[in-house]
């Protein structure tokens, strides 16, 4: 009996570690200084996470034979200087998913990113030249980091470099009022990857007040830390990026936003383009910028960077960024409080390891 024992703890061990072998602990540490001309019309100098939100999680893949597999996907948000919850008493901020993929493709659950985020995201100023700041005014466009609960996502094989996914997001009263329906297409071959997407929102609350300095829209009143509310938000975009060369790469983007709530409709259109510039193996020179405009107030942005990489790893960064708005919002750039006049500019260094 003990030699049965002894063999079937030896088994166990050996499943768990197996199990184990399939999970992988990644993440994302960003820190540094950035140096704000105006917030709420003063100077600042802030210590946060901004090239890459900080982030770590966990994934795992479980082969279940005939090309099927079982995966799984845990993550959550944080701030690299305080050590806090991105989204406070949110376990798993930004992903919490388990699902299925074969040969005739994958279908996940769970708290899952917006299509619109996944998609377009891979092409932005804001991700390929490491600058949450060059993400679009108040992320109405959901570029940058969008979560949906309730959701169901089919992701379809890819067809020598094309590839589609459907993602819907129900509706429940206390996490997501209304129901969410995005659809996407993309072509990623060789040098060149092309995106497009749509992203239909239900009773969606965004705060245009903190984020862009509005006090009232469409007749909603936003004092007060009051969100504005529409019935529906419908999302376009399509995005594209080219490695010209081993020197340079190219990627633009458009997006289109529609709004409708009880008292009228408003659009939102941007567009932006940017370019990487490798002057050495280790050292990338970025330039990227938009041109944005939201019923009442146009944006324009632009950004230079300089990335330097100590390994695959490791860079250390800098950058200074520029925006412009003149209208009934205000210049914010996201992450930072609005300005009280017309520009906003910032001067930034910093490091960023992913693990």
């Amino acid at each position: 009996m003990k030699r049965f024992l002894m063999a079937l703890n030896l088994v166990l061990l050996n499943n768990v570690a197996i199990a184990q072998s399939s999970v992988t602990i990644y993440g994302s540490l960003d820190e540094g200084i950035t140096y704000v001309s105006n917030e709420h019309g003063g100077h600042a100098a802030v210590v946060s996470p901004v090239a890459v939100p900080d982030f770590f999680g966990f994934r795992g893949v479980e082969d279940l034979g005939g090309g099927m597999k079982a995966l799984f996907r845990l993550e959550t948000g944080f701030r690299s200087n305080n050590g806090t919850n991105l989204v406070a008493g949110d376990m798993f901020s930004r992903v919490a998913m388990v699902g299925l993929s074969s040969p005739w493709g994958g279908v996940t659950l769970g708290r899952q990113f917006d299509l619109t985020n996944e998609t377009l995201m891979p092409n932005a100023n804001g991700v390929l030249q490491y600058a949450y700041y060059l993400m679009h005014p108040g992320n109405l466009d959901n570029i940058g980091v969008t979560e949906v609960n309730n959701s169901i996502k089919y992701s379809t094989p890819d067809f020598g470099g094309l590839s589609f996914a459907v993602e819907y997001g129900m509706a429940d009263s206390t996490t997501q009022p209304g129901r969410v329906l995005s659809v996407d297409g993309i072509y990623n071959r060789g040098p060149f990857r092309v995106a497009a997407v749509y992203s239909s929102w239900h009773d969606r609350s965004v705060d245009l007040a903190t984020t862009l300095g509005y006090s009232s829209f469409l007749g909603q009143t936003l004092g007060g830390g009051k969100l504005f509310t529409a019935k529906s938000t419908d999302i376009t975009g399509i995005a594209g990026r080219y490695q010209v060369s081993q020197y340079v790469a190219i990627h633009g983007m458009v997006t289109h936003i529609s709004f409708d709530a009880p008292l009228g409709s408003a659009h939102m259109a941007t567009a932006e383009a940017g370019a990487d510039l490798s002057v050495s193996p280790f050292n990338t020179v970025t330039i990227g910028g938009y041109v944005s405009s939201l019923t009442g107030t146009h944006y324009q942005e632009i950004g230079l960077g300089d990335l330097y990489s100590l390994s695959k790893s490791t860079i250390v960064y800098a950058q200074t960024i520029y925006q412009h708005a003149n209208g009934l919002g205000h210049p914010a750039m996201p992450l930072l409080a609005p300005s009280d006049d017309s520009s906003q500019l910032i001067f930034r260094i910093g490091v960023h390891h992913f693990f």
